[in-house]
C-alpha cells in the first residue's frame, strides 16, 4: 500500500510539473491608465508555446488590480504582434490592431460604462518603432491570401 501511494504521488508531481510548463504566458506590452485613473488597460501578447502563434490581447481592469495569467477580457486576436491603444476620454478606449476578422475571437464594444472603438490602421500610419510588429501580421495575411488563391 505504501509503495502504491509513493508511486501515485510521484506521478502526480511529474504531471503537475509537466502541465505547468505548457501553460500560456502573458507578455505585457503596455499598461495605460484611464484619464481619471479609475481603470487601466493592459495590452499584452499571449504566448502558448512553440506550436502556436502570437495572440494580441487586451484587458480592462480597475486600477490597482493585477492581470492574471488568463486571456484578455475585451479583445483576443491571433497571428499578430501589433497592438496599440489610447484613452480618448474617461469613457472611450480606442484600440489599434491588425488581426484578420476570422482570427478575432473576442471583440467587446462596451465594457461596463466604457465604449471601445477598434481600428485597423494602414501601414503608412504606423510609427517606425512599431513597423516590424505590424508587418508580422501583414505577412501572415498575405500568406493566407496566397494559399486561398491557390485553392481555385
Amino acid at each position: 500500500m505504501k509503495r502504491w501511494r509513493i508511486m501515485m504521488y510521484s506521478f502526480l508531481i511529474v504531471f503537475v510539473l509537466t502541465f505547468e510548463s505548457c501553460v500560456a504566458v502573458n507578455h505585457i506590452k503596455e499598461t495605460i491608465p484611464s484619464l481619471d485613473g479609475k481603470y487601466i488597460v493592459i495590452l499584452f501578447l499571449r504566448d502558448a508555446g512553440a506550436t502556436t502563434d502570437y495572440s494580441p490581447q487586451v484587458s480592462i481592469l480597475k486600477n490597482g488590480k493585477k492581470l492574471k495569467n488568463k486571456g484578455g477580457n475585451i479583445f483576443r486576436g491571433y497571428h499578430s504582434k501589433y497592438l496599440k491603444a489610447y484613452w480618448e476620454n474617461n469613457l472611450t478606449l480606442v484600440i489599434y490592431h491588425n488581426c484578420m476578422d476570422e482570427y478575432i475571437f473576442e471583440k467587446v464594444e462596451v465594457f461596463q460604462d466604457i465604449t471601445i472603438k477598434y481600428i485597423v490602421p494602414r501601414e503608412e500610419d504606423i510609427a517606425p518603432e512599431d513597423i516590424n510588429d505590424f508587418r508580422y501580421g501583414e505577412r501572415f495575411k498575405k500568406r493566407i491570401e496566397k494559399e486561398n488563391t491557390n485553392l481555385y
